[in-house]
């Protein structure tokens, strides 16, 4: 009886996953990836620098959107992103808005650290207030003036557990005496 148990607990656990899982990783630079908009709406600069990408400060400002992400089979998912300044006036932090119906709404809204050299900094993490099967972010400079933000090492993880499965193997019992 002892042998069943343990056996039905190792399967249990064997078939539960557990862990951290990387749901996009972009370096920065280059052109937009697959789903992803980029909307130049500063025509001075493009938002593509090849080593970074950059929003720059305007009414409105430039603004990347990424696709939608099915998250919902996670607990809880964060955002990274490093941060730097470009150009002149006063220092911008990066405008982060969240959407968990596919971009009709974006209900968080937070802004990153706030760099003040061209030298990189971690803008997060940003937990995601909630998961679905429809998450959009949208990044944009927080003003309309002062300098750009460049963009690097945007990453979204999730965390959380899988769906367990149980097997049961076909093996008689058998009593001992």
């Amino acid at each position: 009886m002892k042998q069943f148990l343990l056996s039905m607990c190792l399967l249990f656990l064997t078939g539960s996953s557990w862990g951290q899982t990387t749901i996009f990783t972009h370096a920065g630079g280059g052109i937009e990836p697959s789903g992803w908009t980029f909307t130049n709406n500063v025509s001075t600069y493009a938002i593509d620098r090849t080593t970074y990408w950059l929003v720059d400060a305007g009414s409105p400002s430039d603004i990347i959107t990424t696709t939608s992400y099915d998250l919902s089979a996670y607990a809880t998912a964060e955002l990274n992103i490093r941060v730097a300044t470009f150009g002149s006036g006063l220092n911008n932090p990066a405008k982060i808005e969240i959407s968990f119906d596919g971009g009709s709404t974006f209900p968080q809204s937070t802004t990153t650290s706030t760099p003040t050299s061209s030298t990189y900094i971690d803008g997060g993490p940003i937990a995601l207030n909630s998961v679905s099967n429809q998450v959009v972010i949208r990044i944009s400079n927080n003003t309309s003036s002062g300098k750009g933000v460049r963009l690097q090492n945007i990453i979204l993880t999730a965390d959380g557990v899988g769906t367990p499965t149980v097997s049961i193997a076909n093996t008689a019992l058998t009593k001992r005496r």
